[in-house]
C-alpha cells in the first residue's frame, strides 16, 4: 500500500484559514462582550440617578414643602457616586400646585443621566 494514503491531515493553507475565521470570531466575542460592560455600567448609573431624584422628590413631599418657582442645585451620593441634582419648579394653571421636574447628572458633565416629574400640591405645605 502506499504511505501517503495513511498520511492525512491539514494543509499548511488549511490551517490558516481556520486560524483566520478563529481570530474573527475571537475579535466578535470580545467587541460583544465589551458592549455588554459597557451597557450594564450605563444602566446602574441611570439607576442610581434616577434613585437620587426620587430621593429629592420624596424629601420634598415628606417634610411637605411647597418650593418657589425657580431652580435649585445640590448634590447627593449614592453607592459611593456623588450626583448633582437640580430641581426646577414652575406655575401650573392651578396656583395650588407647582411642576417639580428633578434632573441628575454626574459632577463636570451636561448629559442628564435621568429627569422626573412630580406635581407638588399647596395643601401639603406646613
Amino acid at each position: 500500500m502506499n504511505a501517503d494514503k495513511f498520511r492525512r491531515g491539514f494543509t499548511l493553507i488549511e490551517v490558516l484559514i481556520a486560524l483566520a475565521i478563529l481570530a474573527i470570531a475571537l475579535a466578535a466575542t470580545m467587541r460583544a462582550t465589551g458592549m455588554a460592560t459597557t451597557t450594564a455600567e450605563t444602566v446602574k448609573i441611570k439607576t442610581y440617578a434616577t434613585w437620587v431624584a426620587e430621593n429629592r422628590l420624596a424629601q420634598l413631599t415628606a417634610e411637605r414643602i411647597f418650593p418657589g418657582v425657580g431652580t435649585q442645585n445640590g448634590d447627593a451620593t449614592m453607592a459611593g457616586i456623588t450626583f448633582q441634582w437640580t430641581q426646577t419648579a414652575n406655575e401650573t394653571p392651578n396656583k395650588d400646585f407647582r411642576k417639580v421636574d428633578v434632573a441628575v447628572t454626574l459632577p463636570n458633565e451636561t448629559q442628564k443621566r435621568t429627569t422626573l416629574t412630580a406635581y407638588l400640591s399647596r395643601g401639603d405645605s406646613k
